[in-house]
């Protein structure tokens, strides 16, 4: 992969995450067909790394609920505890 595509594709990815946001879907859902038809990337490797975006999603929105006090946090580690 060369400089022009890794930006074409973060400039894709940065797209599809804005669109899914505005439409309260995550950016997976445009992402990985982006990645996948228009710039003919593999599809596990779309999914890799829509669910690297869906993490950095989720480390950056829990900061956010938690310094509201918004979060159950044992609920949290609940959900935590089944998910390793």
């Amino acid at each position: 992969m060369d400089w022009t595509q890794a930006i074409e594709l973060s400039i894709a990815a940065a797209g599809a995450g804005v669109l899914g946001s505005m439409l309260g879907l995550g950016g997976g859902v445009f992402m990985v067909p982006i990645f996948t038809l228009f710039f003919g990337v593999d599809t596990r490797i779309a999914i890799a790394a829509s669910a690297v975006a869906v993490l950095a999603n989720s480390v950056v929105g829990s900061g956010v609920h938690l310094s509201s006090r918004f979060t159950n946090l044992r609920l949290a580690m609940l959900l935590g505890i089944t998910l390793a």
